[in-house]
């Protein structure tokens, strides 16, 4: 949701999903390895992009759909990775299903309980700007 802030963010949120699972390969926790890495900040970037060209998009001051972007292209694009590298591709389908509802679930909870909240907030407070030079589009 921080992308909805500014496009700097966009920047900053990817490269942090990047580190954290570059970290998560090193350290043996990853098990899926850098695709996992990769793959995994393609399906960032892409949200961010989306949440922020979508950011003007509001219901009742709200950008609904900028934070759907992120539970969508996660569930979609890592459960596509999950379900070819788990179920290969006789079992891919009944994968792909199971494992985009985990994430997708996982992010809807991520970003309608906390993000969504927390966007508000900074918007709201303009704390962004105060703490640094970013000026988002009024």
């Amino acid at each position: 949701m921080l992308c909805v802030l500014s496009p700097e963010m966009i920047f900053g949120v990817s490269a942090g999903c990047a580190i954290a699972n570059v970290l998560g390969v090193m350290m043996g926790m990853n098990q899926i390895g850098m695709i996992d890495a990769l793959i995994g900040t393609m399906a960032t970037l892409l949200a961010g992009l989306a949440s922020y060209a979508l950011r003007k998009a509001r219901v009742k001051n709200i950008p609904w759909l900028s934070a759907l972007m992120p539970v969508l292209f996660n569930s979609v694009i890592i459960g596509a990775e999950l379900g070819w590298i788990i179920g290969g591709k006789d079992a891919f389908w009944s994968m792909f299903g199971i494992f985009a509802l985990e994430v997708g679930i996982g992010e809807a909870i991520a970003v309608f309980a906390l993000g969504i909240p927390l966007a508000m907030y900074m918007e709201k407070t303009r704390i962004i700007q105060r703490i640094s030079n970013i000026h988002p589009e009024e």
